[in-house]
């Protein structure tokens, strides 16, 4: 059995259904947060990854060398494999009881 590369977009945040949840429940939300590349061919090459110190801040780190890269940059690579963390949804609830 041969190897069969897909080509897609690399999503920012990804939204998957709950399926033990009632109908109602929000669907999960995981953020990306790391990406791994791979140079070469299929019996070799190198690999290398990126990731998302904060949240608008890439490195790439190859090796001994790391430095800081677009994410427009790490979004429009061939990536090998993505790494994605659920989000954290903070709700806050307040309840009004007549000023006091």
């Amino acid at each position: 059995m041969g190897f069969l590369p897909a080509s897609f977009a690399i999503p920012w945040s990804l939204q998957t259904p709950c399926l033990s949840c009632p109908v109602d429940e929000v669907h999960s939300k995981y953020d990306l947060y790391a990406v791994l590349l791979h140079i070469g061919s299929l019996g070799s090459g190198h690999y290398f990854c990126c990731i998302r110190s904060s949240p608008s801040t890439w490195h790439c780190i190859n090796d001994s060398k790391v430095y800081r890269v677009s994410e427009s940059d790490v979004l429009a690579q061939d990536a090998y494999l993505l790494f994605l963390c659920k989000a954290t949804i903070v709700v806050l609830v307040f309840e009004l009881n007549g000023g006091n």
